[in-house]
């Protein structure tokens, strides 16, 4: 199986594998004129560690060649490896606190989610969080990452694209092959947790309008930009619509949750996420007042999917 991928004249993709239940994570190993650097970095594990070094041999490189790693957000799937390695690594200073602890970062958005849930609903929601940040304290980063800026990124000839919503500080990257390294902004695999939806449509408009001929995700494969700005919308936007008919229904987060999810979602692991992300897009129709609206429905249901993305 190939695992060092060409992406464009600069840029080798390298597949590293899923590790403990984090799904595997696409690292980008750029030539620059400054010298080899990396987008993103992969878990804090010896497994990943690992991988990227025997890859870097196949292309009689080491980690002592990688001038410097770029990181699309601090989530530890992402900041993990460059922290374990000590190598200068560039973040979003919004993202800090998620990169030095995301376990904390997550069980404190969680906990003011419990605060709307009855007693026995609370405890089912901490029985599972607390599954998922045994898993995930093994992973926290306490590495010192240096401040991003657009000027740091030109050095290296990349162009800084913010893109917040899936975290505050998510950003994309384009070099000068028009190869745009987009994070976990736009991903064909699993749905990402998005923290602030009216922020990520806005990211997506500006994706839409970048100058790239090529979308390098973090997860899944190589997109072609425009379709996979619309996936993204179509994915989020069938959300929303679940969400607001949900609201005609009932305004309580659990309700709403398993509505739009299910029943049975609503029994697993997942559960404190999935309630994290409802409140996610309760939050975002509360704030446009979309649920007073008797025909937002009728309306959005009347649009063409291909217009979507104008709302």
């Amino acid at each position: 199986m190939q695992i060092v991928k060409r992406v464009d004249a600069s840029t080798h993709l390298i597949e590293l594998k899923p590790v403990d239940r984090f799904q595997g994570v696409n690292v980008y190993l750029v030539n620059t004129q400054k010298g080899w650097i990396l987008i993103d970095s992969g878990l804090n594990c010896e497994e990943h560690e690992k991988q990227l070094e025997k890859e870097l041999k196949t292309l009689a490189l080491s980690f002592g060649d990688i001038e410097a790693v770029f990181l699309t957000h601090g989530h530890p799937d992402h900041v993990g490896l460059a922290s374990r390695l000590r190598i200068k690594a560039y973040l979003e200073s919004k993202d800090r606190q998620i990169a030095k602890s995301y376990s904390r970062f997550l069980k404190t958005k969680i906990e003011s989610v419990i605060q709307e849930l009855n007693e026995e609903q609370a405890q089912k929601v901490r029985h599972a969080l607390d599954k998922i940040l045994n898993r995930i304290r093994a992973f926290d980063s306490f590495y010192p990452f240096y401040a991003l800026s657009s000027k740091i990124a030109e050095e290296y000839a990349l162009t800084l694209i913010r893109t917040p919503g899936h975290t505050p500080g998510s950003v994309c990257y384009i070099n000068s092959y028009k190869t745009a390294f987009v994070g976990d902004s736009v991903i064909d695999t699993a749905s990402v947790l998005l923290l602030d939806l009216k922020a990520y449509f806005n990211s997506l408009k500006t994706l839409r309008s970048v100058n790239a001929s090529l979308f390098a995700p973090a997860h899944g494969g190589l997109l072609e930009p425009t379709s996979g700005v619309q996936m993204m919308e179509r994915k989020y936007h069938k959300r929303l619509r679940a969400c607001v008919r949900a609201l005609d229904k009932s305004r309580n987060l659990w309700k709403v949750a398993e509505f739009v999810y299910g029943k049975e979602l609503l029994n697993g692991e997942l559960l404190p996420l999935i309630l994290l992300q409802t409140k996610t897009f309760l939050t975002f129709a509360q704030k446009i007042k979309i649920w007073r609206w008797p025909a937002f429905l009728q309306l959005i249901a009347s649009i063409p999917k291909k217009r979507l993305h104008l709302l």
